[in-house]
């Protein structure tokens, strides 16, 4: 193996093992947080903590762990594993919990899954059925589970596969989308947009929202229906820089407008305002609603009798003033009731298909994550010791197995940022040469 390949790989153990190893570090920092009133609370990242802070007009609670502390913001990890951003200036109170006090207090208690809503994401392949259609009339209605970063467990490839067996049954079939994501990639975001748009023209599109931030936000606006558990929340759409700075300028611009076309594309009661909103901090919204009609007008300022985003926020959606506003078309924590919302007489799935390849995903993205940085590191243990013939050979099996890898996982591999597939049977091919060479 060349010298140039021996030091990235080299490199990329030591970014594997450091972000391992981050978490302790992070342990060790520090932070002072002034409140509102000027009361100051120290204490270190990772901390467990319990938060009152200003929210629209009222006062919300938030119990979780500190993971990041800005001169503008703070991050604090829920239970649940999704993250929540506060303001500085919206900090009321903090105060620092015992050990294994974490649970999430905005809004409802927390449940990991809804009651009835099965989903079996660690289940095997079965595309079993799930419960006959009561009346043949009745359209075919198809789930899938969308978790986790957008670009990673999050993919187009499973939405565009349910897509296609909900295709075999002809157009006008239900898809259901249960989203819990904190977004991700903008990259894999325009490629479900793409896709979406296209599925959207033949079936009727279900986004069943237990968390939607980001890009997975801008995912479910491309239903038609968008549906909020107890504790749902959608919005915050910001396109960030990988360095994690927000865009700005010309391609702030360019995301408010096309955020803006997706927002309208499927309702025309939801208006471009709402993704300006929850893209950029400098967006206000606000809305007036017709006590007779229920007809909503949308404005970019604060003069709406209800105010949803101020200068200085990021549009969130909780499940009360989205559906006040119609921005979500109902509220549901079971499969059952979803059902009613989707005047289905009983909750029916055709087949299982869809769980079934996004546990089978999960399976092999999960196992990626674990073996990658493992076969790196013992890559470049390999380097280093032996008889010359054996590590050759030795590191020809490794590097199979990464572009194996690549081949089960390009998710997982562009994470890390292992050079590509190709490269890879470069330097198999150049190993294969020296070793030809020694056996002359």
């Amino acid at each position: 193996m060349n010298k140039k390949t021996n030091q990235l790989l080299k490199l990329l153990t030591v970014l594997v093992l450091a972000n391992m190893m981050c978490q302790h570090v992070l342990a060790s920092q520090t932070y002072r947080i002034r409140m509102q009133d000027g009361a100051i609370w120290r204490g270190e990242a990772n901390a467990l903590v319990e938060i009152e802070y200003t929210f629209h007009r009222g006062k919300m609670n938030l119990k979780g762990e500190l993971k990041k502390v800005t001169d503008q913001y703070i991050v604090v990890l829920k239970s649940d594993g999704s993250s929540k951003t506060l303001f500085r200036k919206d900090l009321i109170k903090i105060t620092t919990l015992g050990q294994g006090d974490t649970r999430a207090d905005t809004g409802p208690i927390d449940n990991d899954t809804p009651p009835n809503l099965d989903i079996a994401m660690d289940s095997k392949p079965s595309v079993k059925p799930l419960g006959n259609r009561p009346d043949a009339s009745l359209p075919h209605v198809f789930l899938l589970p969308l978790e986790g970063t957008v670009g990673g467990l999050f993919r187009v490839d499973e939405i565009k596969a349910i897509g296609e067996e909900a295709d075999k049954y002809g157009p006008g079939q239900i898809i259901v989308f249960v989203i819990d994501s904190g977004g991700g990639s903008m990259n894999e975001t325009e490629q479900i947009h793409k896709t979406m748009t296209e599925i959207a023209k033949r079936h009727r599109l279900v986004a069943w929202i237990k968390h939607a931030t980001s890009a997975a936000c801008a995912t479910a606006i491309h239903c038609s229906e968008l549906y909020f558990m107890t504790e749902g929340r959608a919005g915050a759409m910001t396109a960030w820089h990988g360095a994690g700075e927000s865009v700005q300028g010309a391609a702030m611009q360019d995301w408010l407008r096309r955020a803006g076309q997706w927002m309208e594309q499927e309702r025309s009661d939801r208006s471009a305002y709402i993704a300006h909103a929850m893209i950029d901090q400098t967006k206000e919204l606000s809305y007036d609603k017709n006590p007779v009609t229920g007809e909503v007008t949308w404005y970019n300022t604060t003069q709406g009798e209800f105010v949803l985003s101020r200068q200085g926020e990021n549009l969130e959606f909780n499940v009360s003033n989205a559906l006040h506003s119609g921005f979500a078309q109902g509220k549901a924590d079971t499969t059952d009731e979803l059902a009613k919302l989707l005047h289905l007489p009983i909750w029916y799935e055709t087949n299982s298909y869809g769980r079934d390849i996004a546990a089978k995903w999960k399976r092999t993205f999960e196992r990626g994550e674990r073996e990658v940085p493992l076969i790196l590191a013992k890559l470049s243990i390999e380097n280093q010791r032996g008889d010359p013939e054996v590590v050759i050979g030795t590191q020809i099996k490794y590097l199979k197995q990464l572009i194996s890898w690549w081949r089960r996982a390009p998710n997982v591999m562009e994470s890390i940022g292992l050079m590509g597939p190709e490269d890879l049977q470069k330097e198999i091919t150049e190993l294969r040469r020296q070793l030809a060479r020694r056996n002359r």
